[in-house]
């Protein structure tokens, strides 16, 4: 998957700083690897949409649906460095 893995990991990252917990869980291997391959609307309470969607489109669970770039996700990352701060 090469650097969509890594986009990945920074939408991990992400979700856990906003929402307070991470994307996944499981009791097992099996378990968090089923959960990281569904494909769901995870919710962040409080987030922009502009970043709760970016934060999704990361954690696509097929990397070729994850964002082609590194300078497309900076793109989308840069309306929120200067957006409200979270409530």
């Amino acid at each position: 998957a090469g650097f969509r893995s890594d986009l990945y990991g920074l939408g991990a990252i992400l979700y856990s700083l906003l929402a307070g917990r991470p994307p996944a869980s499981g009791d097992s291997i099996d378990e968090l690897i089923r959960a990281k391959r569904q494909d769901f609307d995870l919710p962040i309470p409080g987030a922009p949409d502009q970043l709760a969607d970016l934060v999704r489109w990361l954690l696509s669970p097929d990397p070729a649906d994850r964002p082609g770039s590194y300078r497309l996700v900076f793109t989308c990352l840069a309306p929120a460095a200067v957006a409200e701060p979270l409530r």
